[in-house]
Order: structure tokens, then C-alpha cells, then sequence
């Protein structure tokens, strides 16, 4: 009798190691963080062993799998869902968990787009255009323009005149001045001279 209880708490206290190391298959305490960064708008899906899935938009502070992992377990996070607005790409990605290995860093890079439009009744030259700090000149006659800088997707655009042709004065339709930057060019900015 007293060699089985013996053997029964054996038992028991090999299993509890097990546990406390990380052996076996149950969960742990430690959770697995990921940062995002750079995501301008949307979320992305990502799984971590192929299983556990979590969603999440721009989070520069991290969030965290909803499955906490035990102690030198193995991770492998991928990204199982693209953004539409950006590329992102995972860095270490894959490794062995422990309080001090625990994060997962995904850099996102917004898509670029152009920006631009028409003009119509430009003659005169000197004709400026704006979109916050890049600037665009315009030469007289012109029917079209489109900035050499392009913009990012998710982030907005505002077209301003910021210089005035010789003897015109230009403006802005101001349904087409700004907006926010979607999944493709924009080619709708109406600028009239008179």
C-alpha cells in the first residue's frame, strides 16, 4: 500500500515538473507579443505554429496572441492575411520563448500611389502647386500635372496653389483638393485658371 502511494506521488511530482519546465503539451504564462508598425490603415492576420491566429491593425506598443506560451517552447509567426494598403514583413520572427525572447516585430510600408489631375485654362506661367511639403511647377498651356513625389496609401492629400501664374488667378476645385489616399492613382485633382 504504501509503495503505491509512493509510486502515485512519483507520479505526480514528475508531472508537475514537466509542467513548470515546459515539458508536455500544456499552455504556459508567457505571452507572445507582436508590434506592428507603419500600418497606415486596415489590419493584417497573423498565425503563430500555423494555429493561433490573431488580427490586429497598427499597434506599435505590441499585442498579443490570445494563446500564452510555456517556457523554451518554439514560435513561428507568419503573416496568413496581407493588408490591402500595406507590405508588411515579419522579423524574428521564429525562435524559443522565454521572458526575454518574446516579441515579434512586423515592419508595413505603405503602397504608394501618384497624385494628380487636369487643369484647364492655364496660359500663364509660374503656376505652383502643393501637397504639404512637395511642391510641383507647372508650365503654361499644360492640361494635366501629377506630382513627382507620390503618397502614401491611407494617409491623406491636400492640393493647395501656392503660387499664382503671371496675370491668372488658378484655384482648387474644392471637391477634389484632398482627400484620403486609396488603393489606386489619384487622377481626379480639377485645377481652373482664369
Amino acid at each position: 500500500m504504501k509503495k503505491t502511494y509512493l509510486r502515485s506521488g512519483a507520479a505526480l511530482l514528475c508531472a508537475a515538473t514537466l509542467a513548470a519546465c515546459g515539458g508536455g503539451g500544456g499552455g504556459g504564462n508567457i505571452p507572445l507579443i507582436v508590434r506592428v508598425v507603419g500600418l497606415t490603415e486596415g489590419s493584417i492576420k497573423l498565425k503563430n505554429n500555423g494555429g493561433d491566429e490573431l488580427t490586429t491593425g497598427n499597434a506599435p506598443s505590441g499585442v498579443s496572441f490570445s494563446q500564452a506560451m510555456a517556457d523554451d517552447k518554439t514560435y513561428n509567426v507568419t503573416i496568413s492575411q496581407e493588408s490591402v494598403s500595406a507590405k508588411c514583413t515579419v522579423s524574428n520572427g521564429s525562435g524559443k520563448i522565454n521572458w526575454y525572447n518574446r516579441t515579434v516585430d512586423v515592419v508595413c510600408l505603405p503602397y504608394e500611389r501618384t497624385l494628380g489631375g487636369s487643369i484647364s485654362g492655364l496660359t500663364g506661367r509660374g503656376l505652383t502647386l502643393a501637397n504639404g511639403a512637395s511642391s510641383l511647377n507647372v508650365e503654361a498651356g499644360a492640361t494635366s500635372f501629377v506630382f513627382g513625389e507620390k503618397v502614401f496609401q491611407g494617409l491623406t492629400y491636400a492640393v493647395a496653389v501656392l503660387r499664382q501664374p503671371d496675370g491668372q488667378s488658378c484655384a482648387v476645385v474644392p471637391a477634389t483638393a484632398s482627400g484620403t489616399v486609396g488603393a489606386v492613382n489619384i487622377t481626379n485633382v480639377t485645377v481652373t485658371c482664369k
